[in-house]
């Protein structure tokens, strides 16, 4: 079984170390690159340019030891690709998907869908329509149009899918409770499902939220939904090959894909699609070349800083080396995270002891607030009195709240954890957090005040969220931010086909998931939490019956 508790994730670098460890089976540590590497690093110095626009010389075909074929290849043991190869294989299809690492790709669990059966069934039915038009003005309108609609349009028929097949296997749907209700600028939308039921389920009330009282992502059940997956895609007859890396995708001279050249050990494997090679491989947040051109917001971080560390940007660079192209709009949208968020939501100071934010905001517009804090770090401030003021958001819809001394016991495993420091004086967690105690407490006075009246005059928090720091004892933790993902990916269609920078159709190419651009810009909001998950599942699930003939 694969678990890790909240109180393994700290802050910062630590975050992302920690979840790494989710992200292969049990035992199983990540290769750092494809043997490819190596040979595309000497192909930039003498050539000049990025890696991804100097193609390496094909793979010999006297080296290759072993030809497979099936129907479909996917390259990425991920929800997309998992999704993909049942959907396929449910359809009729022959289906072998290779993955790198030694085991699958989990982390989180949320994934956001519209009008479910089970979301309409407890009375949270949505208007499809204005929530996409809200998302579509959140991102700008700088994505597909076309693949948006389709996603807002598809994402519950794929939800009733994922949920039968899980229900064999003793998991049911419950809904994510909704934060920010009430508030008009923040509110999250209904829709977030997560499934209960898998030996990941934790019976801590306390640790069903991942936004209760530590600084985590709350339980993983991505690693039960895959496990669950593992063995219903395994009795549809698909093989999964682990350890095994895609080197080159097969395309016949400027027409169609036809399979890929992957290293399995010290030997090549050629992987024939008589339908199509779906690249489900994730996205590039490991690999800084790409980071610092395609998404300079996300390169502040640094790659130690980016959960997704055995994501290098494999598949796009081999997909650009055939003819692809990056999305259309050059802004890959990244995805903070910024940890705790009800105590953040507190009070919150940078290095000189100043507020710089309204605190009750999203945990994605704050994570880009604290960024543009000195070295990128704040100080989130609160007492044992907040845990019976906080504006609590259950795991899930009907979930038990926690008590405040629930709460509070939470947070002192935190301070002897040593993440959290608890004192009796403000001067003693000045101390502690390494800041200037006179700044410090003019700040606390000033916020104190302006508690008292009821309004914020610095930055307008709502006055229901003013809660004063004016009795002992005190909490305060640093607070870092850690990137999730990187949300820009290859230039794709509706039908998640793979298109060139003129918008020609790459015949037998398509990506999924991360791997696939056109969906994103700006930034990930948690406005509509696990989209990103809804995103990959849906394109999975609907690439799969595309290449069935079925749409």
């Amino acid at each position: 079984m694969n678990t890790l508790s909240r109180r393994d994730f700290i802050t910062g670098g630590a975050a992302a170390g920690a979840l790494a460890a989710l992200s292969v089976t049990a035992g199983c540590a990540p290769k750092a690159s494809s043997s490819a590497d190596a040979e595309d690093a000497a192909s930039l110095a003498q050539t000049g340019g990025y890696s991804w626009e100097n193609a390496p010389e094909p793979i010999a075909a006297d080296a290759i030891s072993e030809t497979r074929e099936a129907d479909v290849i996917i390259i990425g043991a991920g929800p997309s690709g998992f999704c993909a190869a049942a959907s396929a294989a449910e359809n009729g299809l022959s289906v072998i998907m290779i993955e790198k690492d030694a085991g699958f790709n989990a982390n989180g669990g949320a994934f956001f869908a519209v009008n479910s059966t089970y979301q309409k069934s407890i009375g949270y039915e949505v208007d499809a329509e204005a929530i996409c038009h809200q998302y579509l003005e959140a991102m700008g309108k700088k994505v597909s149009q076309k693949n948006v609609w389709r996603f807002f349009d598809r994402s519950g028929e794929m939800a009733d899918w994922f949920c039968d097949i899980m229900a064999g296997y003793g998991m049911e749907p419950v809904m994510q409770g909704i934060g920010y209700e009430g508030d008009p600028n923040n509110e999250a939308m209904p829709g977030t499902l997560v499934l209960r039921g898998g030996e990941n389920t934790p019976t801590d009330v306390t640790d069903f939220d991942p936004y209760t009282c530590d600084l985590g992502l709350g339980y993983v059940p991505m690693v039960d939904y895959l496990n669950a997956m593992t063995d219903y895609i395994t009795g549809l007859g698909v093989q999964v090959d682990y350890e095994t890396a895609s080197e080159r995708i097969l395309r016949e001279d400027e027409g169609r894909v036809t399979g890929i050249v992957a290293s399995q050990g010290d030997a090549y494997i050629q992987y024939n699609a008589a339908k199509g090679v779906v690249i489900a491989s994730g996205d590039y947040g490991a690999n800084e070349e790409m980071l610092e051109y395609f998404c300079p917001q996300a390169a502040r971080f640094g790659s130690d800083l980016m959960i997704s560390t055995m994501n290098t940007g494999d598949l796009h660079r081999q997909a650009m080396w055939v003819g692809a192209a990056m999305q259309k709009w050059p802004d890959h949208a990244p995805s903070g995270f910024c940890g705790d968020a009800h105590p953040v939501w507190n009070l919150n100071v940078n290095k000189k002891c100043e507020r710089f934010t309204n605190e009750y905001t999203s945990t994605s517009s704050l994570s880009w607030a604290i960024m543009q804090q000195e070295e990128g770090k704040t100080y989130s401030l609160f007492n044992e009195k907040y845990a019976s003021q906080l504006p609590y958001v259950p795991g899930y819809i009907g979930a038990d709240v926690p008590t405040p001394s629930q709460m509070i016991g939470a947070w002192d495993e935190l301070v002897e954890a040593g993440a959290y420091f608890k004192e009796d004086t403000l001067e003693a967690l000045a101390a502690d957090l390494e800041l200037d105690p006179t700044a410090l407490k003019k700040t606390v006075d000033d916020y104190n005040a302006m508690c008292a009246a009821g309004k914020d005059t610095d930055f307008h928090k709502p006055a229901q969220f003013l809660f004063a720091l004016d009795e002992p004892p005190y909490y305060g933790f640093k607070n870092g931010v850690c990137m999730l993902t990187v949300h820009g990916g290859l230039h794709v269609d509706e039908d998640s086909r793979v298109l060139t920078e003129n918008d020609e159709v790459i015949e037998g190419l398509f990506a999924v998931g991360l791997a696939a651009g056109d969906f994103w810009a700006n930034s990930y909001t948690t406005r509509f939490a696990g989209i990103s998950h809804g995103h990959n599942m849906t394109g999975g699930y609907l690439v799969g019956r595309y290449l069935a003939g079925k749409e």
